[in-house]
């Protein structure tokens, strides 16, 4: 990552009517983006570089197009944010830059950098194309495409709606058939099948929720198990280290592994940092709604799509988690504010 005066300048240029000052200043630099940030005590690691750039390299695969140039993201205060509708951010077309209040949210933005020069036939297919191809699954019962597909306005429009019936287009007609529609075709050209052929199969056959693309399913190495029914890692880590994150936690670096766990009673305990946050993956679809705090001891992914936060466990005290259902579980090893990592993690299975 890198920063420089001549870029800073560059962008200035760049912006047109916009000066200087009025953009956050820029902190990194990856092989894909110029990143600003105004935002106190906003850390971006090792792993959310890789992720960022990996992102773009995946969302010009899947649509079958290529940018040319770096983008430029900026991250602000809440209150100066320069978006319209959107709490979390937007993509400017006008000006080719991304403004967030947030990294949630910046993978759907990404989407519309990547793909602005595509025809996109209705705001329906290019916001539901940008958040199908998030970080995260899709979820939804099937009902109401046609009715929202009408929509004009972004904040009028279904997203959870829209992104599943684009995910759903992905699975059942393959990426293909999505290239042709962005790139103008109509439904019928591109599938064989009119929008309103397609909404009907897709309420008849879509499952409540799917996973994450492939690439982001619990994309995290395992926790170390030392012996049976324990798993233990130690951690010194610099934010400028492979495996470390600067968004899971409270603004320093946070570690992510994963865990796959029987049902049964563990003990957890975090030493050093700030938390453990655990939040079940989900690997498959699912055909209907799960129970809230499907594992017992933590949310899973497909309720997250809709509600549902990680479930959070203090550092320097002795956790006692019930597992109802077994499962792989996401583990987030938050570090302190500031600063480097240095501490540990263990679970242990009592019963």
């Amino acid at each position: 990552m890198r920063s420089t005066v001549k870029t800073s300048l560059l962008l200035a240029v760049l912006c047109g009517g916009c000066a200087e000052d009025q953009l956050p200043p820029i902190l990194w630099e990856t092989e894909r983006a110029i990143i600003g940030s105004e935002l106190d005590g906003f850390e971006l690691c090792h792993d959310d570089f890789v992720m960022l750039d990996e992102h773009v390299a995946l969302v010009e695969d899947m649509l079958g197009v290529e940018r040319s140039s770096k983008f430029e993201v900026y991250f602000y205060d809440l209150d100066g944010l320069p978006c319209g509708v959107s709490p979390q951010g937007c993509y400017r077309r006008e000006a080719d830059q991304i403004h967030m209040a947030t990294w949630e949210g910046l993978d759907h933005e990404i989407v519309h950098a990547v793909a602005r020069d595509e025809s996109f036939p209705s705001l329906f297919w290019e916001e539901g194309t940008a958040d199908a191809l998030r970080w995260v699954g899709t979820i939804g019962d099937g009902e109401g495409v046609l009715e929202n597909a009408t929509k004009t306005r972004p904040e009028d429009l279904d997203y959870l709606n829209a992104r599943h019936f684009v995910r759903w287009v992905i699975e059942t007609h393959g990426l293909e058939s999505l290239r042709r529609i962005i790139s103008g075709a109509t439904e019928k050209e591109a599938t064989g099948s009119s929008l309103e052929e397609l909404a009907a199969m897709h309420r008849e056959s879509v499952p409540y929720a799917y996973p994450a693309l492939e690439p982001y399913v619990c994309p995290f190495d395992a926790l170390p198990e030392l012996e049976a029914g324990v798993w233990q890692e130690e951690f010194d880590l610099g934010c400028d280290e492979r495996g470390a994150t600067g968004v899971g936690g409270v603004g320093g670096v946070s570690v992510v592994r994963t865990i796959d766990l029987e049902p049964g009673r563990y003990r957890l305990l975090q030493q050093g940092g700030s938390f453990t946050a655990l939040l079940g993956c989900q690997l498959t679809p699912n055909d209907a709604p799960l129970p809230e705090m499907f594992h017992g001891a933590a949310f899973n992914e497909a309720e997250m799509s809709r509600k549902a936060p990680p479930t959070y466990y203090p550092a320097e005290e002795e956790h006692i988690l019930d597992v109802t259902r077994g499962g792989r579980i996401r583990v987030t090893v938050a570090g302190e504010a500031q600063g480097r990592f240095v501490g540990s993690v263990e679970f242990a299975r009592i019963e």
